[in-house]
């Protein structure tokens, strides 16, 4: 409620203002009365109003006298002088200390009325925007970890957003330049990989990467973890100036993760080790190098065909020359899956045009390429429940790649490819700004997962009503938003037991739970044993995989 102090050195005024100003409507409150300005002083400092009616010629000190005093201690109370003086320097004195409103008796009750009414509404208005301002500190705190990730991810896929640009700029994000070096990691091992739904590859990947974050932060605590599209992952290393890392340590750190991730998700991952690059604008090209040994078996290390490096050959060539790959596939993943047809072929466009800069471009090269661009959609598509089997037949499409020959074929090819695809999949009625709102809610559950998560919540922020929206995320992952939200809630406590630094209820505090015999009981449910049975032996997580989804049906 807003509150009102009144000074006045007539104690008639005073009486009566208290009768005219219509507390209720204006749901404000009485802060106190004074009758001169030194007990005004007082008052204001003691009550903090926040609107103060006073006169002007008062005894012990008057109201620009009292007015002055207040705003030099930096009261930012709104003050209406209501005087018998019409005198142009009170009137110009009190717009220098910032009154709100000058008044001179006699004034109607009407007016009184109608200025209190407006100062509040100014008041509301105020509040609400220190509000949407707080709200909004809030949502930039709570997603700088998130932007930060971002503009990590643009200088390893070599993509350009304008914001994070920014933010490096400004030095909000500080890169020194140093030595770095890219691991590009493809999950590559498990039956569920191979027709996995939507909600599946998210969750795949996300806990390779939760795994991955969690052994870095002891063997390499400034590597971050960056997840790109379907089975595709980045780790960014920085090598410490002070100590500068070896090849073998490099080497080291990629076996100890593929043995990690198989001992707990059951999982197999591939490792491409890019060559170590300068300064953070140089980061692209150990990406590129990182990506093409994944491709390129010759690269194997002794002992572990996961783990792959360049073989360095002079004179040797990567496929496709110069042209940078990853931020083109990066780049035409995100809009193939949004289904922005001018925008993918723009994109194409360009790519080829770098690609025919460099000359000597081989038939078998154009085919590689071809083949990986037709994947990179399929995996796209699929990413937004479609199959690119039902648009187009495979064998055919496969005939159709074996012919090409050049960089302008594989342009033309992909042109007539993606207007059939977008333009067919838009028919299906299916809207962007919905795709757009469950990205956002699966994104938001993998970062909060911890905290309450409301569906209510979610929807208020996408603008969408909640049953509606709760019919959007199962018609797109197979399942309800309370049970997916489960499924990373337990997924993520699986790791937090294994680990054996925690006590049960500690884990359930760390998933969101403050129950903990609930807690059990959707462990139990989710995993089939409790959480204390998962200390006892290694978990077979492809089978509890399997157990999970045939329990939700997905």
């Amino acid at each position: 409620m807003w509150r009102i102090a009144i000074i006045d050195d007539d104690r008639q005024v005073l009486a009566g203002m208290r009768n005219i100003i219509p507390w209720g409507e204006l749901n404000a409150v009485y802060a106190g009365e004074a009758e001169d300005g030194k007990q005004g002083l007082e008052l204001v400092r003691q009550a903090n109003p926040d609107i103060v009616i006073t006169d002007i010629y008062m005894p012990v000190m008057n109201g620009l006298e009292m007015l002055e005093a207040l705003r030099q201690s930096g009261c930012t109370s709104r003050f209406v002088i209501l005087s018998g003086y019409s005198d142009f320097e009170y009137a110009r004195q009190a717009l220098r200390l910032e009154v709100t409103d000058y008044l001179t008796k006699p004034v109607s009750i009407a007016t009184i009325r109608n200025v209190l009414r407006k100062v509040i509404r100014s008041l509301e208005e105020e509040a609400a925007e220190r509000q949407e301002q707080h709200e909004l500190m809030e949502q930039v705190s709570q997603f700088r970890p998130y932007l930060e990730k971002e503009c990590l991810k643009s200088l390893v896929t070599g993509s350009y957003d304008p914001r994070l640009e920014r933010m490096r700029e400004s030095g909000e994000i500080r890169l020194p330049e140093r030595e770095f070096v890219v691991l590009a990691v493809e999950i590559a091992g498990s039956p569920r990989l191979v027709e996995p739904g939507r909600s599946d590859t998210h969750l795949f990947r996300f806990a390779v990467a939760n795994i991955m974050e969690e052994l870095l932060q002891a063997r390499w605590p400034e590597a971050a973890v960056l997840e790109l599209y379907y089975r595709y992952l980045a780790v960014l290393l920085p090598i410490p100036e002070h100590r500068p890392a070896t090849d073998e340590q490099v080497n080291e750190l990629c076996r100890m993760l593929t043995d990690e991730i198989r001992h707990y998700l059951q999982l197999s991952i591939r490792i491409g080790i890019g060559e170590r690059q300068r300064g953070p604008r140089q980061i692209v090209l150990s990406t590129e190098q990182a990506f093409q040994a994944l491709t390129d078996a010759s690269g194997s290390l002794a002992g572990d065909g996961n783990i792959r490096r360049l073989p360095v050959i002079p004179g040797a060539r990567m496929a496709g020359g110069r042209i940078r790959r990853v931020p083109f596939y990066q780049e035409v993943a995100e809009s193939i899956r949004l289904l922005q047809e001018e925008r993918t072929i723009r994109r194409i466009r360009a790519f080829v045009g770098e690609w025919t800069k460099d000359g000597g471009v081989f038939p078998e090269d154009v085919r590689r390429i071809a083949a990986e661009l037709w994947t990179i959609f399929a995996y796209a598509v699929h990413e937004e429940g479609y199959s690119l089997e039902d648009l187009f037949a495979d064998d055919a499409v496969q005939q159709e790649l074996s012919r090409l020959q050049s960089p302008a074929d594989l342009s033309q090819w992909f042109e007539e490819k993606t207007r059939s695809i977008c333009r067919r999949l838009q028919r299906n009625g299916d809207n962007l700004r919905h795709r757009q709102a469950v990205d956002y809610m699966i994104e938001y559950i993998h970062a909060h997962y911890a905290e309450d998560i409301r569906l209510s919540d979610l929807a208020d922020q996408v603008h969408l009503s909640r049953n509606y929206l709760s019919t959007l995320f199962r018609n797109a992952t197979g399942e309800t938003f309370q049970d997916y939200l489960t499924r990373v809630r337990m997924e993520k406590a699986k790791r937090f037991i294994l680990e054996g630094k925690h006590l049960i209820y500690e884990v359930a505090e760390k998933v969101g739970y403050r129950n903990v015999p609930y807690f059990s009981t959707l462990f139990k449910k989710h995993t089939g044993m409790n959480p204390t049975d998962l200390l006892k032996g290694p978990i077979d997580a492809a089978a509890d995989v399997r157990r999970k989804s045939e329990q939700f049906g997905t």
